[in-house]
C-alpha cells in the first residue's frame, strides 16, 4: 500500500529521490570502445550494466521508466491473461459458492437458520456484494489494460502498473471484508480454527496465483504479495479471533475442536491419545497455513528472478540498439569521408554528380552502405560526359634536374621531397578559388584557372557532330555540356600569380641531393574539354590543344621563369605584371610561337 500510494500520489517526487545515476548507453559504449583501443580494457570485460536499487529498479529513473514502458508493452498479453484468470477464479470460487450457498439455505427451515447464520432472514445482498465487487474489479482492470495497450502511447503504459496494483489491492480489501463476516459460516462447517484456513485456501487466495506468470516488476509483486498475506493471514484472523483457540492453549483448542466435531471424541479416551491428536491437529492446520505463506513467498521469489531476466533482456536490447546507432554513425562518417575524398579529387559539380549517381545505384541495387566505394559499379563512369570550357588558362610546372637527382638519391627521399613540394603548392592553390589542381605526373604539376562547371543555358554542344564525334562504344552515349565562361583576365592573372609564388616557394625547398629546387613554369589560355576518364582509379582530365600548348610553354621555359603564350600575354598587359618579350620560340608540333617571360621581382632578377 505504501508503494502504491507513493506511485499514485508522489510518483514524480519519489522518482527524483531514487534518481542516483544518469546512464547513457551510447556514451558508455564509446568509452568501452576507446578503452579497447587504448588497451585499458579487454574484449572480455564486464558488459555494460547500469546500477540498480535492490528491488526498486535502476538508479537512473528515466531508464527505469523506459524499462517499464518496454516491459508492459511486451507482457500486455500476460497481464490480460492473468486478470482474466483471476476473474474466472473469482467467478468459480466466491461467486459460484455464494450462489450455491444461497440456494441451499433457502431449503433450510427458518427456525434453523439462526443457529447457522445468527439471522432468521438470509442476507442475500451482503452475500453477493463482495464477490460481485471482486469480479468487477478484475473485469474493469482487464478493460482498462486493453484500452491503454491498444493506444500504445509510452507515457500511458505506466498506468497499466497502477491498474494491476489497484485491482489486486482492492481485491485483498474486498475479500478481507468478506472474510471478516462470512467466516462464521465456514466455522459452523469446519470449526472456528480450521474454517478460515479452508476459506483462504480454496476461495480467497487462488486469484493471487496469476501473479506467477504476469511478470510484473519485482517491487510491484512484492507489494501485492505482502499486502495480500498481511491482510488475509494476519490482520483479519487476529481481528476476528481466529487465532484464539491456539492462544488459549492446546488443551482448550482440542476441547473446542472436539465440541465442534464429534469425530474427534475418541481423542479424549486416554492422555497419550489426546497428546497425539493435539499434535496431529496442529500439524494439519499449521501445514495449511505454511503452504499459503509459501505460495506468497514463492510468488515473490519467482517474480524477482523473472524481473532480473527481463532487465537483462532490456539491457541487451539497449546495447544492441546502441551498437546499431554506433554502426550507423560510423557508416555516415565513412560516407562523409568518401564524399570528402571525391570532392578533393574532382571539382564540386562533378563530385556531386558522382555521389548522387552512387546513391541512386545503391538504392536500385539494394546495396548497403557497408560496401566499399567501387567506381566500376557506378553507372556515371559508364557514360562519357564532357564539359566544354572557354578561355581557360592552363599552367604546368616542372622541376629542373629532377631526372638526374632521382637517379642519384633513394626513392623514399625523392618521394618525401615531392610530397613537401606539392603540399606547398596545394596551400597556394587553396588561397584562390579560381584555381583547380588537375593532376601531378611525376615531378610535373598541372592546374587550370577559370573552370566553371555550371552549364550555360541555351548552348549545348551535344548536337554538334563536329565536336561530339561518333559513338565509339556500343551502348555508350556521348554528350558535351557547355559551361559558362568566367572572367578570362582574372583567371589568367590568378594562374600567373600562382606561378610566381610557386617559383618562390620551390626555391625555399632543398632537393635530396642538396641542391636548391628550381622549377620551370608555362601557361597558355584557350578552350578545353574536361571529364572523368576510366572506371578503375578514375581521373579528372583536361583535353584540347590548349593543354598541349601550355605543356610546350613549360618545356621550353627557363629555370625560375614563367613563360606564357601571346594569347595569355595579351590578356595580362597591365601594370600588375612586367613582361619580357622572348621572341619566336620553336615549339614542337606548333612551329615558331611568340612567347613572353614574366620579369621576376628585382630581388630575384
Amino acid at each position: 500500500m505504501v508503494l502504491f500510494g507513493l506511485g499514485l500520489l508522489w510518483g514524480k517526487r519519489f522518482r527524483e529521490v531514487l534518481h542516483k545515476q544518469k546512464f547513457d548507453f551510447d556514451t558508455e559504449l564509446d568509452k568501452e570502445v576507446e578503452g579497447h583501443k587504448d588497451g585499458k580494457t579487454s574484449a572480455k570485460s564486464i558488459p555494460l550494466r547500469p546500477e540498480q536499487h535492490f528491488l526498486l529498479g535502476f538508479k537512473d529513473r528515466h531508464l527505469e521508466r523506459e524499462y517499464r514502458e518496454w516491459l508492459y508493452r511486451c507482457i500486455s498479453r500476460r497481464l490480460f491473461a492473468g486478470l482474466a484468470l483471476s476473474s474466472v477464479l473469482v467467478l468459480l470460487g466466491s461467486l459460484l459458492d455464494t450462489i450455491t450457498t444461497t440456494a441451499l439455505f433457502q431449503r433450510i427451515p427458518r427456525e434453523f437458520r439462526y443457529s447457522l447464520t445468527g439471522e432468521t432472514e438470509l442476507p442475500y445482498f451482503r452475500w453477493f456484494i463482495t464477490p460481485c465487487l471482486a469480479l468487477l474489479t478484475f473485469v474493469v482492470a482487464m478493460a482498462l489494460t486493453i484500452a491503454i495497450v491498444c493506444k500504445g502511447e509510452g507515457s500511458k503504459l505506466e498506468i497499466v502498473e497502477l491498474v494491476c496494483e489497484a485491482a489486486f489491492l482492492l481485491y485483498a480489501i474486498i475479500m478481507g471484508y468478506d472474510f471478516s463476516w462470512s467466516g462464521e459460516i465456514w466455522s459452523s462447517t469446519y470449526g472456528k480454527f480450521s474454517g478460515w484456513v479452508m476459506m483462504l485456501c480454496f476461495y480467497v487466495l487462488p486469484p493471487f496465483l496469476s501473479l506467477y506468470f504476469m511478470n510484473l516488476p519485482s517491487d510491484v509483486t512484492l507489494e501485492l504479495a505482502l499486502t495480500g498475506s498481511v491482510v488475509l493471514l494476519i490482520i483479519v484472523p487476529i481481528c476476528q479471533g481466529y487465532w484464539d483457540p491456539l492462544r488459549s492453549g492446546l488443551s482448550n483448542a482440542m476441547e473446542d475442536i472436539i465440541s465442534e466435531n464429534a469425530d474427534f471424541e475418541g481423542c479424549l479416551q486416554s492422555p497419550s491419545v489426546a497428546v497425539a491428536c493435539k499434535w496431529l491437529f496442529l500439524s494439519k492446520i499449521i501445514f495449511a497455513f505454511v503452504i499459503m505463506a509459501t505460495i506468497f513467498a514463492s510468488i515473490i521469489v519467482v517474480n524477482f528472478f523473472i524481473d532480473e531476466s527481463n532487465r537483462k533482456a532490456f539491457i541487451n536490447k539497449k546495447i544492441v540498439t546502441a551498437l546499431q546507432r554506433q554502426r550507423e554513425r560510423q557508416l555516415l562518417q565513412q560516407k562523409s569521408d568518401q564524399e570528402a575524398l571525391i570532392h578533393s579529387i574532382f571539382p564540386s559539380a562533378i563530385a556531386r554528380d558522382l555521389v548522387n549517381e552512387q546513391e541512386m545505384n545503391l538504392l536500385t541495387r539494394t546495396r548497403t552502405l557497408m560496401g566499399t566505394f567501387s567506381c566500376s559499379s557506378i553507372g556515371f563512369f559508364g557514360r562519357v560526359v564532357a564539359r566544354h570550357h572557354r578561355q581557360v588558362t592552363v599552367l604546368f610546372t616542372d622541376i629542373c634536374g629532377f631526372t638526374a637527382m632521382s637517379q642519384a638519391c633513394p626513392p623514399q627521399e625523392v618521394m618525401s621531397f615531392l610530397h613537401r613540394l606539392f603540399i606547398a603548392f596545394d596551400d597556394l592553390i587553396d588561397e584562390d578559388e579560381q584555381l583547380w589542381k588537375v593532376e601531378t605526373i611525376g615531378d610535373a604539376l598541372m592546374l587550370a584557372a577559370g573552370l566553371d562547371m555550371d552549364a550555360e543555358s541555351g548552348h549545348d554542344y551535344s548536337s554538334d557532330e563536329s565536336i561530339r564525334g561518333p559513338a565509339t562504344r556500343k551502348g555508350t552515349a556521348k554528350s558535351i555540356i557547355s559551361c559558362k565562361m568566367t572572367d578570362e583576365v582574372s583567371s589568367a592573372a590568378a594562374a600567373v600569380s600562382f606561378g610566381e609564388a610557386a617559383v618562390r616557394v620551390a626555391r625555399e625547398i632543398t632537393m635530396p641531393n642538396g641542391e636548391e629546387c628550381r622549377i620551370r613554369v608555362g601557361a597558355h589560355t584557350g578552350d578545353v574539354c574536361s571529364g572523368v576518364v576510366g572506371t578503375r582509379v578514375p581521373r579528372y582530365c583536361l583535353f584540347g590543344d590548349t593543354v598541349n600548348t601550355a605543356s610546350r610553354m613549360e618545356s621550353t621555359s627557363l629555370p625560375d621563369r614563367i613563360q606564357v603564350s601571346k594569347v595569355t600575354h595579351d590578356l595580362l598587359v597591365r601594370d600588375d605584371f612586367d613582361w619580357e618579350e622572348r621572341g619566336q620560340v620553336q615549339v614542337k608540333g606548333k612551329g615558331d610561337m611568340m612567347t613572353y617571360l614574366l620579369v621576376p621581382p628585382s630581388s630575384e632578377h
